[in-house]
């Protein structure tokens, strides 16, 4: 009788050992099929990865060619201004020398009107001289 009650401890144990045994054996299913759903999920992040990095790279290519468009048109817009300068410096000479030559006609118009009123006062001498 002690044997048996011996007996049955022990199946009892055996029995407690293989469940704890299932247990574990699905725990580790478990962590396995984790690990591996982790390495999967791993393996797609070093993908999302590697593709940002090349997206990176695309816009940092792409801001180096706007950056040098930029410092071009900037430089074609301090040419036209320096340009635009040079012109409006030209314009007021050209309009200040106008002004001049104006003057200069205006005087000589009013020269030609004194000398038409002097030859006009001649004629009317010369005409009252032949007439005495």
């Amino acid at each position: 009788e002690g044997l048996a009650a011996a007996l049955a401890a022990a199946r009892a144990q055996v029995t407690r050992m293989q469940e704890e045994n299932g247990r574990l054996a699905g725990r580790l299913a478990g962590a396995r099929q984790d690990g591996e759903g982790q390495r999967r999920q791993a393996a797609r992040l070093d993908q999302l990865a590697m593709a940002a990095q090349e997206r990176l790279a695309l816009c940092e290519a792409e801001l180096a060619g706007l950056r040098e468009t930029y410092a071009e048109e900037h430089r074609r817009a301090e040419r036209s201004a320096q340009e635009a300068a040079q012109l409006t410096g030209a314009v007021e000479s050209e309009r200040r020398a106008g002004e001049v030559l104006q003057k200069r006609v205006d005087s000589l118009q009013e020269l030609l009107a004194a000398r038409e009123h002097e030859v006009a006062a001649l004629r009317r001498r010369a005409a009252a001289a032949a007439a005495e």
